[in-house]
């Protein structure tokens, strides 16, 4: 199975830190991981206004709110939320043109599993990067016992995109969806699109700030605090 990190090489800890995802990668998850350059936010926001592109009416639990013009939310809307939905998109465009399903990661992922692959329908989360959202999971994520398998997710969004696979039919429901509009990436991917389920042995997370290499998935001190 082909995987891509997202990275953009015209900013040095976005470069450095996906060579790191793609070192760990091989070295404890057996996979061979090639650098995806990411979309810039300034360059892509002015794409979006130039193409008319609209933010999508869904929150992160379904249908919300009437469309509203890209060009009357700038002010709300930060570069770097466009850029990465933008950088997720193009991947869902590959993945249809390959046939194939594709490993997505982010370029700030901590990997301390090697992936044990399982059948899944749409999309799978094998690395999350919100906490908030997995908080339920934790201890089940943290000590997996049993057979490895893809089971049910009851959040309406992503746990953030920090790596996951992605099955073409799927990338071409999200595709359709979001032609013409965007929402901030892991929200795109959405049950009300495609069906989201979490690998029982997930393979990483997102690192945060000034962490370190932390290996493991609880950090007590930090989710002591959610």
């Amino acid at each position: 199975m082909k995987a891509f990190i997202i990275h953009l090489s015209k900013i040095q800890s976005s470069h450095k830190s996906a060579l790191d995802v793609k070192d760990s990668l091989k070295k404890i998850a057996n996979i061979d991981a090639s650098l995806f350059e990411g979309s810039y936010g300034n360059t892509t926001k002015e794409k979006f206004i130039q193409n008319n592109k609209r933010r999508h009416p869904w929150g992160i639990k379904g249908p919300k709110r009437p469309y509203v013009k890209l060009s009357r939310d700038l002010e709300h809307v930060k570069p770097g939320e466009i850029g990465c939905f933008e950088s997720h998109f193009r991947l869902w465009q590959k993945c249809i043109d390959l046939k194939q399903p594709i490993m997505i990661f982010e370029d700030d992922v901590i990997i301390f599993r090697p992936y044990i692959p399982v059948e899944f329908d749409d999309v799978l989360s094998i690395a999350f990067s919100h906490e908030k959202k997995m908080r339920k999971y934790i201890d089940y994520l943290e000590a997996p016992e049993g057979t490895p398998s893809a089971v049910m997710y009851k959040q309406g969004s992503m746990p953030g995109l920090g790596g996951y696979i992605i099955k073409p039919h799927a990338a071409k429901q999200l595709t359709q969806e979001y032609a013409d509009t965007f929402l901030p990436a892991d929200n795109a991917v959405n049950q009300h699109v495609v069906k989201i389920q979490i690998h029982n042995y997930m393979i990483g997370r997102a690192k945060r700030k000034n962490e370190g290499n932390i290996s493991t998935i609880r950090r007590t001190d930090i989710w002591k605090k959610i």
